[in-house]
């Protein structure tokens, strides 16, 4: 008798198990289905949205990036395929990876001036002024033009992510900038030593600002200006970029570029960081390549080279050969851009 019960008891309690699985399956299919139709509504009401204000979306990028919002809490993707509606009616797909060839076209252009590190205001007004040139061309009306943000770029960026990371958006002393770097590397030791220069800068320009004596005296090497390694950066300073302004060879303050012009040694890079010279070198080396940074080699005696050539490979006094090395690039885009 007693097993008789438990044999019950057990089927029973397989009943209720599987009756309560059946319910459960039940609800979730209702509840997936409801919100499925809510989902189905707010599509529907998201393309009454799109066709009532497609001029708006394509032109104003405040507008763009709020329908992108609201897309994206539906799981509507505007970008990645042109076979759904909102895709192909917008062209908001097309119109992120024409940005993005414009960008790498920007960074390009701007990159023999400024080196790797673009700032984003700059590559901002460089594309905007191609997409006004082309409406200019087009006779479109002042409220179609094209407009873009931020936002814009950094997703148009994210695009180019399948090609490789050779562009990053990084922040340097409170401004963004555009890393280009076509190896793919970001940040590191790089961006910690490009961080140093802007807030060893941002003294020297206060101090120019309380007055000439202020400033801490740029280090000197024997060689003449003539000697820097690399003209990258110089029409900045110079006035003769093609975009450059009056305020370009000034500051507000009325200090020259010249004057303003960040330089620093090896022994004030490894000291200022705590580094030691061979990562402080390595840093700097690499910036060097990357264009962000001139070079200024002393000019050294015949004697004086072969002495250096016996020395070890590797050493201290190797690496600190007397080189002064100019953040000429860093110092034009120091300021915010307006």
């Amino acid at each position: 008798m007693r097993r008789g019960i438990g044999v019950s008891h057990v089927q029973q309690q397989r009943q209720t198990k599987q009756q309560m699985a059946e319910l459960g399956a039940q609800i979730t299919a209702e509840r997936v289905g409801h919100i499925a139709d809510q989902l189905e509504t707010l599509e529907k009401h998201l393309r009454e949205l799109m066709h009532k204000h497609e001029k708006e979306i394509k032109s104003d990028p405040v507008v763009r990036a709020r329908f992108r919002q609201i897309a994206d809490s539906i799981g509507v993707d505007l970008i990645s395929s042109n076979t759904n509606i909102f895709s192909g009616a917008l062209g908001l797909g097309n119109f992120y990876y024409d940005l993005a060839a414009k960008l790498v076209e920007a960074c390009m252009k701007e990159r023999k001036f400024c080196g790797s590190y673009v700032p984003l205001k700059k590559v901002i007004q460089t594309v905007q002024r191609i997409y006004d040139r082309q409406a200019e061309f087009s006779s479109a009306p002042e409220k179609d033009r094209v407009r873009i943000s931020e936002g814009d770029v950094i997703t148009s960026l994210k695009k180019l992510r399948c090609l490789g990371s050779g562009y990053h958006i990084v922040t340097l002393s409170g401004v963004s900038y555009v890393q280009t770097t076509p190896d793919g590397v970001s940040g590191g030791d790089v961006v910690e030593l490009v961080n140093f220069a802007l807030e060893q800068q941002n003294a020297r320009r206060d101090a120019l600002r309380r007055g000439p004596s202020a400033a801490p005296e740029t280090p000197r090497s024997p060689a003449t200006a003539s000697s820097v390694s690399s003209p990258i950066g110089a029409a900045y300073v110079l006035g003769t970029h093609p975009f450059s302004t009056p305020s370009t060879t000034s500051t507000e303050a009325g200090i020259p570029r010249i004057r303003e012009c960040l330089s620093l040694t090896l022994e004030q890079v490894a000291g200022g960081l705590g580094w030691p010279p061979h990562r402080a070198y390595a840093a700097l080396r690499r910036s060097v390549r990357d264009g962000s940074v001139w070079v200024d080699f002393p000019t050294r005696p015949r004697a004086s080279q072969e002495t250096k050539s016996k020395e070890k490979r590797g050493s201290v006094q190797t690496l600190d050969d007397g080189a002064v090395y100019w953040f000429v690039s860093l110092t034009i885009y120091g300021e915010k851009i307006g």
